[in-house]
Parts: structure tokens; sequence; C-alpha cells
């Protein structure tokens, strides 16, 4: 098995076993390796990532722990299941971004585009009138089989401006908001356990009653100026979200 090589590590402030426990979960996910493959030896992982055998061996610790491997005395240690889409939630990236670094094969579709009122509810979290202007997008994320993973409404403050029309492309929302101008630099994140809105579950054919993780969002730009809301429905059996406490 040819790994390929982790990413920088610089800015990320995580303890090292937990970066590079994220980093083999990754090529756990994107290279010639599945269900019952063997993993390299712990000398060949701490070579491989630049570490010691001691934080290679805590990686493995925790992915043992979590189910993603099986050792195997006096043989070695295997994969036991592709791992599902685990992020750390102090990392802010869209959608597409989380997706694509886990090597997913990202089908957007963009359900709907309305330019439209805020209402009461997204206007208290952009902190303007429920009758100020907005522009609802609605999309959906799958995987190459056409299994929904996430589904999505952003709702982008008015002050875009003419640029509004180009917020309907399927790419990455943050790339799209950047070309008009807009850098998303913060968000302040709330997440509930729930199930899909009964009218959409019936609409894609999906279980209404399979759980689902709902990430509502304010996004901030540069200037702390609020710019987009947006409440993405992650498939429960797909998604875990990790946050690191400290003392």
């Amino acid at each position: 098995m040819k790994l390929k090589a982790p990413d920088a590590r610089l800015g990320d402030r995580r303890p090292l076993a937990v970066q590079v426990r994220d980093e083999l979960l990754s090529l756990i996910a994107t290279s010639e390796i599945g269900p019952g493959d063997q993993l390299p030896t712990e000398s060949e992982l701490a070579d491989h990532f630049a570490v010691g055998r001691t934080t290679v061996r805590e990686a493995l610790k925790l992915l043992e722990q979590e189910g993603f491997i099986t050792s195997r005395q006096g043989v070695g240690r295997f994969v036991t299941q592709r791992p599902h889409v685990a992020r750390p939630l102090t990392v802010l990236e869209g959608v597409t971004d989380m997706l694509v670094a886990h090597g997913i094969d990202v089908d957007t579709e963009v359900l709907a585009v309305q330019h439209t009122h805020v209402g009461n509810v997204v206007g208290e979290r952009l902190g303007v009138p429920d009758t100020a202007p907005v522009t609802k997008i609605e999309r959906r994320r799958g995987s190459a089989d056409g299994a929904l993973l996430v589904y999505s409404v952003d709702y982008v403050a008015a002050e875009i401006g003419d640029c509004r029309e180009q917020l309907s492309g399927d790419g990455s929302l943050y790339e799209l908001l950047r070309g008009c101008g807009v850098e998303i630099a913060s968000a302040i994140c709330d997440i509930t356990a729930t199930t899909l809105p009964s009218e959409v579950a019936a609409r894609l054919d999906e279980d209404p009653s399979a759980p689902w993780l709902r990430m509502d969002q304010v996004h901030h730009d540069l200037d702390g100026t609020p710019r987009l809301f947006s409440s993405d429905f992650h498939r429960g059996a797909e998604f875990s979200f990790r946050l690191l406490r400290t003392r």
C-alpha cells in the first residue's frame, strides 16, 4: 500500500496524536485500502508522518477506540470499516470542502434560489429587520452513488448586491462569496440532533425518522459583520464533529 503524504500541520494547535489520527483517518478514506486490509507498522507510520512511535501508538489507540481499526495479537492492525466524516468543530470550512477533504466525490445540486424576505428567525440571527431582502439557496450534496449526505439552506444578506446571482453555482459557497468580495472569517455554530423537516424528507424521498445533525451557523466577514446564515442537515450515520476541551 502506498500512502499519500500528509498535509502540513502549520497552525494546528491540537495534540500531535490527534492530528496524526485525523491524517491517518483521511488516508484510509482516500487511499487504496479498505476493510480487512492491514496497516503499515508503527515504525513505517512514524517515518511517514515524521513523528515518534509513541505519537503513532496514541493515534492508533484513538482509531481503535472509535472502531475504525482492530489489533490482532502478533499480526498487526487492520481496517474494520471506512471512516465516516469526522471533523473538529474548531475548523471553519464549507460543506463541499469538508467532503472533498475526505475523498468523497461530491455531487451538488441546487434545488432552489429565491430572492425573498429574511423572516423573524433568520433576521434575528443576522441582525436585520424581518422584512430585509435576502437570497435563499437550497442545495443537496450527495455521494457518487446518489445517497444524500447533506441538505442545506443558506440565507445570504442583501448587502452582497448585484453579485447574488453568482451564488446559485454548485461549488463551495465560501468560494462563491469570495468571488463576490466577501471573505468569511468566523462563524457561531449551534448543533442539534434532529430529523429532516417532513416536507423536505418527502420531497427528497428520505426516511422521515432517520437521524440527522442540524448545524445552524451565523457567518461573519473579516469586519465581524454577519453575512450568511446557514442550516445544514448532516446525515447522522455519516458525520460526527469533535471539540477539543482543555483545563
